[in-house]
């Protein structure tokens, strides 16, 4: 994979490496997902894939608390947690 990796475009390569190749028994090809050790999509195998999460980053449950806790108007604490999320639409999102 990469040998082509430069050579080929992003969805190419999923699509590729989604194959399961069998050279043992000579079965066909086929899509597989990696999520599930038999190779089946799952909704809860999908959810699990997205959330496991290997990469070490502060707790921000502390910061939340603090936002909660803080004594400000409720419309100031809302808008600072939807900062924080990043859903506050900015002018390059709305742009884009």
């Amino acid at each position: 994979m990469d040998l082509i990796a430069p050579y080929v475009s992003e969805a190419t390569k999923l699509n590729l490496t989604a194959h399961v190749v069998d050279t043992v028994t000579g079965a066909k090809d086929r899509p597989s997902w990696r999520g599930n050790a038999d190779g089946r999509f799952t909704v809860k195998s999908a959810y699990l894939f997205l959330m496991q999460d290997d990469s070490h980053k502060q707790s921000m449950g502390a910061f939340f608390k603090r936002i909660w806790k803080a004594v400000v108007p409720e419309r100031v604490r809302v808008f600072l947690w939807l900062a924080v999320h990043q859903v506050i639409l900015t002018n390059v999102e709305r742009h884009r």
